[in-house]
């Protein structure tokens, strides 16, 4: 038998199993670049959640400004020397009339906190977008939470930092808390 070239089907064959190939390749690294993407854009949360929290810290070290914070009078951490006008005199705990509650925070300055309302826990664990007043850092929000205890309030706040955004493959967010006490 005289084979001078190759049949129609083996070159069918050929073709089909570059295709398989390439295809696999190409799967294969889109794959890659959306964990790549993905585990770019966690840690660049977790670093602003970090960042939050060393910014509240900051506020608390500095005596910085809590722009309306509940229907209070704290006007900062220590208070301007008049007596009720420190976060340590103020229960956020029953602060909004429905507890448990947190005070939701955005930073308006370096340090300083401005609150637009508060929310409660139960709604910060299970929303999948932030409330219009999140600080905006695009393609992320990140939201300060103070919250407290009626046994503990005058003395230590518990503080979150909740960092959000949206990629392919939805919501996604990263929260970092610590525990500040008065100074």
């Amino acid at each position: 038998m005289n084979s001078k070239g190759q049949s129609l089907a083996e070159l069918v064959i050929v073709m089909a199993v570059a295709i398989v190939i390439v295809g696999a390749l190409v799967l294969t690294t889109i794959a890659t670049l959306r964990n790549s993407q993905f585990s770019k854009n966690q840690a660049q949360a977790t670093k602003l959640a970090q960042e939050g929290i060393e910014k509240v810290r900051t506020g608390r070290d500095r005596n910085a400004l809590l722009s309306n914070m509940l229907s209070s009078t704290a006007t900062s951490w220590a208070g301007d020397g008049t007596a009720g006008t420190d976060i340590w005199s103020t229960q956020i705990y029953n602060g909004c009339g429905n507890t448990p509650n947190n005070c939701y925070l955005k930073f308006v300055s370096a340090c300083s906190v401005n609150s637009a309302t508060c929310y409660n826990l139960n709604w910060l664990s299970t929303s999948t977008t932030f409330p219009g007043g999140a600080e905006d850092l695009t393609p992320f929000k990140r939201v300060v939470v103070i919250s407290d205890t009626a046994a503990t309030y005058s003395i230590e706040k518990q503080v979150s930092v909740i960092v959000q955004w949206t990629d392919f493959a939805g919501n996604h967010e990263s929260r970092l808390s610590t525990v500040l006490r008065k100074i």
